[in-house]
């Protein structure tokens, strides 16, 4: 059990860190590219509430 949440974790930084460095490399402000994921992910959870 500890492996796999260690594991998960690693899979998350690197992740973190890799959008960073995408959007430092096209110029765009980390901090609004990760309100526009927030926005996209909101709005794909909205639908699959709305959806039966």
């Amino acid at each position: 059990m500890k492996n796999t949440k260690y594991a998960s974790v690693r899979v998350k930084v690197e992740t973190y860190r890799q959008l960073k460095k995408e959007a430092l490399d096209e110029g765009i402000p980390f901090t609004r590219l990760i309100d526009n994921l927030l926005a996209l992910y909101q709005k794909e959870k909205a639908k699959t509430l709305i959806s039966p």
